[in-house]
């Protein structure tokens, strides 16, 4: 498999968390919108403590698969065991991660070239 199929593939797994949204507080002054607001309260606070944890397993998820894009990327490029291969893969990251996994892909694959 290419950098190029690898960077694919790891693309599709990613996915976005979007933040709760916190209820307006009501414009009507009676008891029954700010019960409902109370009420709406609770739940955006309930919601965001659900969101927080799905945040800390997405980052350790996120952790491994980055993990193992490294060590496919490397590998396809066949300096897995080069001395330099961490910090090849350090400049790489830095570069193009902002871009995705095929920027950084791209970018390991040139500086590959350098250690040949």
């Amino acid at each position: 498999m290419d950098t190029y199929e690898i960077a694919k593939k790891y693309e599709e797994t990613s996915r976005a968390l979007l933040y709760p949204t916190k209820p307006q507080k009501p414009a009507e002054k009676d008891y029954q919108s700010h019960t409902a607001y109370g009420q709406a309260l609770d739940q955006w606070e309930a919601d965001k403590d659900k969101w927080l944890k799905l945040v800390d397993e997405y980052h350790s998820a996120n952790g491994r698969v980055n993990q193992s894009f490294e060590a496919e990327i490397l590998a396809a490029l066949g300096i897995a065991d080069h001395p330099k291969a961490s910090k090849l893969w350090e400049m790489a990251y830095e570069r193009g991660h902002s871009g995705g996994y095929y920027e950084v892909a791209q970018e390991a694959e040139r500086l590959a070239e350098l250690l040949d």
